[in-house]
């Protein structure tokens, strides 16, 4: 406990405002993603916590958690996740990919007929168009 209560000290505020920032155009990201293909999910964000949610369709929810387990990426029933100072900027593309690669999957099953373009599921489109570093911060992702 102690060595996580020096990390927040010697962070300050710019700590949990870099942390704030990353989660923000992320989620922006992705919920540009989502409005694009017509996905009825969104994420909603404050600080660096994040949830995902929809008001039509909850086995979509489900569907896509059990997809992102697929890939490696464990979300918590209760659906609180949070960006945190262990958290690189690959991992968070490799996130924003397996959640684009997770609604592309259901369209190719036929579970979904999203408008999902697959010339944007690159892991290189997306380090083009998602930054999160501030001071590189000159496009905010959000013409998906």
């Amino acid at each position: 406990m102690e060595v996580v209560l020096n990390k927040i000290q010697e962070g300050g505020t710019a700590l949990q405002a870099k942390l704030s920032f990353k989660t923000k155009e992320m989620a922006t990201y992705i919920n540009n993603f989502f409005e694009a293909a017509n996905i009825p999910l969104k994420i909603c964000y404050m600080s660096s916590l994040f949830i995902f949610k929809t008001d039509k369709d909850v086995n979509l929810l489900r569907f896509l958690y059990y997809s992102l387990i697929e890939k490696g990426i464990y979300i918590w029933e209760g659906g609180t996740c949070f960006i945190s100072t262990v958290h690189t900027d690959d991992q968070i593309i490799k996130l924003v990919k397996a959640i684009q690669d997770s609604c592309y999957d259901m369209v190719k099953a036929g579970c979904y007929h999203f408008n999902i373009s697959p010339e944007i599921l690159t892991t290189e489109f997306i380090k083009d168009h998602l930054v999160l570093d501030e001071k590189k911060n000159t496009f905010n992702g959000s013409s998906i």
